[in-house]
């Protein structure tokens, strides 16, 4: 998260953190890093704007659709619940991260309304209750 803010608050160490976002992502297992957390990497990595980075975007845009439940509209499943607890983890941050994410990134992307729609009903049963949630999710809506 960190290395985002960096870059997109037009840091002088822009360029490093797009740097250390780049070796980190050759150097993980997708599968070994959250959801949210690819996205975050993933918005580091457009912001760099490097060829490398800009495959690496499209790797990580690749593996998050693949763990998105369709019929659900969410990302809910991919924390198991001992991780969940580590990483302080909530799903509803996890789909508004992403959907910021790809609303930057892959505007036409086909999972962007059925998670709008998952976003507008948890605000309508009150999940958005963490002030976390509500921020990705405004932004993400603007």
């Amino acid at each position: 998260f960190a290395l985002f803010v960096l870059c997109g608050a037009g840091d002088p160490h822009a360029a490093v953190a797009g740097a250390t976002a780049l070796r980190l992502v050759r150097e993980c297992v997708f599968e070994s890093l959250p959801v949210e957390a690819l996205a975050w990497l993933a918005l580091t990595l457009h912001a760099h704007g490097t060829k490398e980075a800009k495959v690496l975007v499209e790797d990580i845009v690749f593996y998050i659709d693949t763990c998105f439940d369709a019929d659900k509209g969410t990302f809910n499943e991919h924390y198991p619940s001992e991780q969940a607890e580590r990483v302080f983890a909530h799903p509803q941050r996890t789909d508004a991260v992403v959907l910021y994410t790809l609303l930057v990134i892959r505007p036409d992307h086909k999972f962007i309304e059925p998670l709008r729609a998952t976003l507008l009903e948890g605000n309508r049963t009150g999940l958005w209750h963490l002030s976390q949630v509500s921020t990705w999710s405004m932004l993400a809506f603007i």
